[in-house]
């Protein structure tokens, strides 16, 4: 009986399926979608990133046709630095008001659609790079699902530790990045690829808008993929390939002219020395920054390997691309940050770009190495291959038994190697089980390796790739939504308030909140500005003296005496620590460079200390009617919860008149 292939039709309906189902498990386990679904009839679904809301409010302000003053006040009325739209949040606009959906329903949604189509375009660069499908399938399923595979800062190991970290899938973080402007960069990714295996005009036309639509989307991935694209032609004219690097350089060039206008723009020499703040970036360079992390290391050794392993043949130039081109990629992007002094913050979602790129280049060199195992296979063939392997794995197992069973002292050593931050092993269980599966490993390798099933090596790599990708990425949304879950069920009687400054107010509406998860929701729900949010940093963010005064504003109407924010100014920042890394009341010390994320903010120097107090007490002495006035606030929202940090209700009167009550919170207009 003769055995014959599956019809084309078949195969490709067999990869659909698993498209789709890949996709809804994505967005089945993200926390708001399960919030939605086991409460039911909910009224305020926030989305899980910090700042998605910012990115929520661009949209709505562009279908509304107030693009550029989102949630900044200054914009409104300087008209900020762009004067027109994006081109990606007028889409969304568009289609959003054509589905008549709830704004936030519909980005979901949204993410839906981006998790399935960067899913399909990692597997299609997978196959490019002339990997399998059942390892394309795999890693376009670990690049989905398992955004990291160390730590975030690079101290602990993360497997199996879902609260180590903060931020959910990588499709699923926010509605624009990295979900929807990842569509671009791994688009133009694929197209780089493709182009470099076999060059065409359509292929450059193709990749050269990729790249210059990137900007408008999202600036960060612009830089990345201009980095990896400058990557590449080094690549290709260290191969002689003249004419393959310059038609690579006259795509970046378009990309750039392009953009130039905006380009110019934000390329602008950061406010103060830009010495000073280069020198402060390379201090966080030096101490805790995301680029000395794990995921930094693990592309450097994958290249290092890949190199070893391609010494003698000549390298296939997709796979050079993404095994040597990004990790240089990377350190050319970091460099640019540097130098620019663009580093107001940690690599974030940008640092999200690097990880696909890993799991593709680790599926790269696994492949690879599969035909540089061949000459070993006699040397495993007889009893003393055997016995040797036999004397490495019992020798894993214990060291990793006596390290489990070592407590402290074993755990200063782990520490030394950036493994545990503990001061004994917190699962002593994990690293033996580690040791024994190593050890089995070994010996299946050896078993596979004397069969010559080397296909079968990698199909079995490949599936327990994409095991582990669905436990860690359903682990890690798990504890997200777990952790959010209280969060979700106290916004919930907010609606009400958001509906009524919605139906109420004008589109020029300024709105103090009390509370700065509030104030992320005001922009989004109801299309209106805010007086500060810790996001105003996004937009076009106001000189540094204004948003000091608007932060104090703020904290004037809701009651803060100028004893206790003197006392703030002296606890690690009461009330400047929350949007240090944005704007605070005075310049950071230098020790607190831009990349240390999730540092607090050190207390303020006496003499700042000082400077800040002064200045508020002069704000209190003014009538709240004119603090209203300063800055044309048309709303406050009062939240109970604001108590508990030392805000009090404003109450009616002076200015203001109550508008709503509802449970646990009061909404007061202005009345001028």
């Amino acid at each position: 009986m003769q055995l014959t292939s599956p019809p084309r039709h078949a195969t490709l309906a067999r990869v659909l399926a698993g498209v789709l189902a890949i996709a809804v498990a994505a967005v089945v386990v993200a926390p708001q979608i399960r919030f939605s679904v086991s409460q039911g009839a909910v009224e305020i679904t926030p989305f899980g990133a910090k700042d998605a809301e910012f990115y929520a409010a661009q949209v709505r302000h562009a279908a509304d046709g107030a693009y550029g003053h989102a949630n900044d006040l200054l914009a409104e009325w300087a008209g900020g630095d762009q004067k027109s739209t994006p081109w990606l949040y007028a889409f969304l606009g568009a289609a959003w008001r054509a589905t008549g959906l709830d704004l936030h329903v519909f980005l979901t949604w949204t993410l839906a659609v981006a998790a399935a189509g960067q899913f399909l375009l990692f597997a299609a660069i997978g196959r490019s790079l002339r990997l399998s499908r059942t390892t394309s399938l795999a890693v376009a399923t670990a690049c989905c699902l398992a955004p990291f595979l160390w730590s975030y800062v690079g101290g602990e190991v993360w497997l199996g530790h879902a609260d180590r970290i903060t931020t959910g899938f990588l499709p699923l973080a926010r509605p624009v990045n990295p979900s929807l402007s990842s569509l671009l960069v791994w688009g133009a990714v694929l197209a780089l690829v493709r182009w470099a295996s076999r060059p065409s005009v359509a292929l450059w036309c193709g990749l050269t808008a990729l790249i210059a639509a990137t900007w408008s989307a999202y600036p960060a991935a612009f830089l990345f993929i201009g980095a990896l694209l400058a990557a590449t032609t080094i690549v290709e004219a260290a191969g002689r390939r003249w004419r393959r690097a310059a038609a690579l350089a006259a795509a970046g060039a378009v990309a750039v002219a392009v953009n130039l206008p905006s380009l110019l723009r934000s390329g602008a020499a950061p406010t103060g020395d830009a010495a000073e703040v280069a020198a402060s970036n390379l201090i966080g360079l030096a101490t805790r920054s995301p680029i000395l992390s794990w995921n930094t290391a693990t592309a450097g050794l994958i290249a290092v390997a890949w190199s070893l392993l391609r010494l003698r043949r000549r390298a296939q130039p997709g796979r050079a691309i993404v095994v040597v081109g990004a990790p240089m990629a990377l350190l050319i992007v970091f460099n640019l940050q540097v130098l620019t002094g663009r580093l107001d913050q940690p690599f974030h979602y940008d640092w999200f770009y690097a990880v696909p790129l890993i799991w593709m280049a680790g599926a790269v060199v696994a492949s690879e190495s599969c035909a540089g195992l061949r000459p070993w296979a006699t040397r495993l063939t007889g009893p003393e291959g055997r016995r040797r392997l036999a004397v490495v794995a019992g020798a894993i197992v214990v060291g990793a038994t006596v390290v489990a069973l070592g407590g402290s002292t074993s755990a200063r050593a782990l520490r030394a190697l950036g493994v545990a931050r503990g001061e004994v092993i917190a699962r002593p269980g994990l690293i033996v089980a580690g040791g024994v599966a190593l050890a089995v490993a070994l010996f299946v390798i050896r078993a596979t390796i004397v069969a010559h099933r080397w296909r079968l090596l990698r199909t079995v790599a490949a599936l327990a790739v994409c095991a582990m990708a669905l436990r860690e990425g359903w682990m890690v949304q798990d504890f997200e939504t777990q952790r959010r879950w209280s969060g979700y069920v106290e916004l919930q009687p907010l609606r009400a308030a958001l509906r009524w400054i919605e139906r109420e107010g004008t589109v020029d509406d300024v709105v103090a909140s009390s509370d700065d998860a509030v104030a992320r929701l005001v922009p989004s729900y109801t299309g209106r500005n805010v007086l500060i949010s810790a996001e105003v940093g996004f937009a076009f963010a106001p000189p540094e003296a204004e948003f000091r005064r608007r932060r104090m504003v703020n904290l004037a109407l809701f009651g803060v005496s100028a004893e206790a924010l003197a006392q703030g100014l002296g606890d690690s920042g009461r009330w400047h620590g929350d949007i240090f890394k944005w704007r605070t009341f005075g310049a950071p010390p230098t020790a607190l460079a831009s990349l240390t994320g999730g540092a607090h903010l050190a207390t303020l120097d006496p003499a700042e200390a000082d400077r800040v107090a002064a200045t508020y007490r002069e704000i209190l002495e003014l009538p709240r009617s004119a603090l209203l006035r300063e800055f044309r606030v048309d709303w406050v929202l009062w939240r109970d919860a604001s108590a508990a940090v030392g805000l009090r209700d404003p109450g009616p009167g002076d200015g203001l008149v109550s508008a709503l009550d509802g449970p646990g919170f009061r909404l007061y207009r202005v009345v001028r």
